[in-house]
């Protein structure tokens, strides 16, 4: 069935809404305790999902980098380059462990 003809919001066939399914994926491996997704916006700056199975605060390390969100699905928008933003991310995320 094509997502067109179901009559679904036209929000729901944008890829990066399918994109920031794959945060989720990762997550339900069974050693991960986080997961992060980057997605790079127009702007050059990246997008992060942050997911946890509860026992990492993921909306901690979103909200130091002006995001938000909950325990367990945060995110934020972070300036690359993306070497830089992933660095910066998981640092902060080990500060949180």
């Amino acid at each position: 069935m094509d997502l067109g003809d179901a009559g679904t919001d036209a929000a729901l066939r944008r890829p990066g809404r399918r994109l920031r399914g794959l945060v989720n994926y990762a997550l339900s491996m069974a050693d991960a305790q986080v997961a992060i997704f980057f997605r790079e916006l127009p702007d050059g700056r990246y997008r992060v999902s942050l997911r946890s199975k509860g026992e990492v605060n993921v909306s901690a390390v979103a909200e130091h980098f002006g995001g938000g969100g909950h325990k367990c699905a945060s995110g934020c928008s972070i300036d690359g380059p993306l070497a830089v933003a992933v660095s910066r991310i998981v640092e902060r995320l080990h500060e949180e462990l």
